[in-house]
């Protein structure tokens, strides 16, 4: 997963600067982009189900911020409080 997210992010990073993503064929990034899209809704999907909150408050809360930079600071901060694990000691 984490090589995926490195691939991904390299492909983004190079497409944002204006640069081609090198010499990776149409069917590759699609798959990497499938790859990536499963993740995140996996993600989402966990989430979902370890924050204490309302389906619609939650969904609303990510329509939100998708448009409004309030309103996603206040989403990342309430992604952060969420611990997946405990915390070295």
């Amino acid at each position: 997963m984490r090589d995926s997210l490195k691939i991904a992010y390299d492909v983004r990073s190079k497409y944002v600067h204006g640069a081609s993503p090198g010499n990776r064929s149409h069917e590759v990034l699609n798959a990497l982009f499938r790859r990536v899209a499963e993740y995140a809704r996996a993600s989402c999907l966990v989430w979902t189900q370890t924050v204490p909150a309302e389906r619609k408050e939650l969904l609303a809360a990510l329509d939100t911020a998708l448009v409004d930079d309030g309103a996603r600071t206040a989403l990342q901060e309430r992604c952060c409080a969420v611990a997946f694990a405990p915390q070295p000691q």
